[in-house]
């Protein structure tokens, strides 16, 4: 829901709250600069009316001094207060942008999968910039001293003549009614802006990662011809935006400037005839009307700005309100001796994604601490959606997740992850070097002699020896570098690293070929010992020496077992151990 001007103007001034005493400085400078700007075309009546007709070149000359000194030092002043006005823009985008950032890392995943990286960024971007630039620094903070400008200048106008100043205010219904007339248009353009910025910059971000997949499938036509019908759309509403603006900016002020000028003239050739004003008084108006004008030019702009921002700050707003991963919660119990593994209990667990995507229905399971569970069944039975539950990243809609005994609700999800290591289907890993990526999120040095340790234990020495720069050579954005039974064993290789009382592989042997696979199931039986491993595994081989294997299907166990006494009982796990056999063997 879009907000309101009031709510908008709300949000700013939460922001610049803590800066009272900035903007307190900044007042005062104002304030002065003002003072210093009215003085200025009151030298200029005085030198008309009365220093040149006093032939005093003395006094002539100090007048003109003052003429150049005034607006010099006015312009000086207001320089300073403009710096302390963008440091409080600067330090409020700044402030945005790390509190989006750190409220994106938190926000529970069910929520934040209802966006798309494009909208992400705007909003971790653009968003931010958008409040703290320009809102606050460009419209907001500068309504003081646009306030204090045009008060000063008006009254300068009435004391140098009342009838003049109410003749050129006449034009001020005309200024700000036709910014009235289209401020509408212009919120529905700068909408229509800012959602095609965040479609391009999911587009962007899209093609990008499935660049491959594009060039593959002979996609490039397609994504070009969605490109440019992108291009085509932001141009146009941009042109649009652009037209409307111009209108107000240059051919309204163009008009009402000319307005004035001639009401200014006319009305004050008038009053010079009837010797109600002087001609140095007319001149001095001269300078104060366009001041005048200008001032409420830049106000009924304010207005319009403040109109195209209020999409950002909505989004912003939006985004803030997104719930967050709980950061309540206890420790695990310790145990005398950690090297046990953990207990592992889903009782009666329940979990939708919300989206239509199968979850698991009333699933029930036991695994002892040190057991080694195999977790298999086909695609969409709930396999994967166990582990996300597991690591936190869902809560269950109903039922109850105990580790150790303790019921995962009442555990902070930090100290549960801290005892978790867990191997992805799909490895993600940073633009960085090999050894930051194992050792994420710690630096390689707080570890040393443990990253040796876990590169021989996932097969990965040789290939750390095969590299130029060995484990400080970078993986490329993604990994990209690598090969996928590289990125799978620089994976294993991380989990293990956490030493964790459970470890969770999810496909974690599907990239290699047979030869590690076995040589990585080898160390992996000398490594499982002192903590409970789960395994999800589409190939049989995986969980072979298991000692149990639960089956999962449509979201509930419909067996388990030994691999010995699953294939005695000829059930579904017993159709998948034979189909794969069936393959082997052709």
């Amino acid at each position: 829901m879009k907000l309101s001007q009031s709510q908008t103007y709300r949000i700013a001034l939460d922001q610049i709250r803590q800066y009272r005493a900035t903007i307190v400085l900044s007042i005062l400078l104002i304030l002065l600069a003002t003072v210093l700007d009215v003085l200025s075309p009151l030298l200029f009546r005085y030198l008309i009316d009365d220093a040149i007709g006093s032939r005093n070149f003395g006094l002539i000359a100090s007048v003109i001094a003052g003429m150049v000194l005034l607006p010099f030092a006015s312009s000086g002043l207001s320089i300073l207060e403009g710096h302390q006005r963008s440091k409080i823009g600067t330090a409020v985008t700044q402030a945005l942008r790390q509190r989006a950032f750190e409220h994106t890392l938190s926000v529970q995943m069910r929520d934040l999968e209802q966006y798309d990286s494009g909208a992400l960024f705007q909003r971790l971007t653009r968003s931010g910039g958008q409040v703290g630039d320009v809102l606050i620094g460009d419209n907001l903070l500068p309504l003081i001293p646009k306030v204090l400008f045009l008060v000063g200048n008006v009254v300068a106008m009435f004391i140098t003549s009342w009838r003049l100043a109410l003749a050129t205010l006449l034009a001020v219904p005309l200024l700000f009614g036709a910014g009235w007339l289209v401020r509408k248009r212009v919120e529905s353009l700068d909408e229509r802006l800012y959602f095609l910025l965040e479609s391009g910059s999911n587009m962007i971000h899209e093609t990008l990662a499935g660049l491959r997949a594009i060039r593959t499938f002979n996609g490039r036509q397609r994504e070009q011809a969605r490109w440019q019908n992108w291009s085509q759309q932001y141009a146009q509403s941009k042109l649009a935006s652009s037209a409307l603006h111009g209108f107000l900016v240059y051919t309204l002020s163009s008009f009402l400037n000319n307005l004035v000028y001639a009401v200014v003239l006319g009305f004050g050739a008038y009053e010079i005839v009837g010797n109600r004003l002087s001609i140095g008084s007319l001149v001095a108006f001269l300078v104060y009307a366009p001041r005048v004008l200008s001032a409420l030019q830049q106000l009924s702009r304010t207005h319009l700005s403040i109109a195209e921002v209020r999409a950002a700050v909505t989004k912003l707003d939006e985004h803030f309100a997104l719930p967050i991963e709980r950061t309540d919660g206890s420790a695990l119990p310790q145990k005398p001796n950690r090297n046990q593994g953990m207990e592992v209990v889903f009782d009666n667990v329940s979990f939708a994604y919300g989206r239509g995507e199968a979850g698991i229905k009333e699933l029930s399971f036991k695994i002892r601490a040190g057991e080694f569970v195999g977790i298999v069944g086909p695609s969409g039975g709930g396999k994967s959606t166990i582990f996300d539950l597991l690591m936190g990243l869902y809560e269950p809609d109903s039922g109850q997740i105990l580790l150790d005994g303790t019921e995962m609700q009442e555990l902070s999800l930090a100290a549960i992850r801290a005892e978790i290591g867990v191997v992805p289907q799909e490895t993600f890993l940073w633009n960085a070097s090999l050894s930051e990526n194992l050792t994420y999120p710690k630096e390689p040095a707080q570890l040393g002699a443990e990253v040796e340790r876990v590169v021989q234990a996932a097969q990965l020495q040789p290939f750390v020896a095969s590299l130029p720069d060995g484990l400080q050579t970078m993986v490329g954005e993604r990994g990209l570098a690598l090969s996928g039974g590289e990125r799978q064993r620089v994976a294993i290789a991380r989990a293990l690293l956490r030493n964790p009382r459970l470890l969770l592989l999810d496909e974690a042997t599907s990239a290699l070929d047979p030869l590690t696979e076995v040589n990585l199931r080898d160390s992996f039986e000398a490594l499982r010992y002192g903590r409970t491993t789960i395994v999800i595994a589409h190939r049989m081989t995986t969980v072979a020496r298991a000692d149990r294997i639960i089956v999962v299907d449509k979201g509930g166990v419909v067996e388990s077992g030994s691999p010995e006494a699953l294939l005695a009982q000829k059930g579904l796990y017993h159709s998948f151990h034979q189909a794969q056999m069936a393959t082997k063997s052709e």
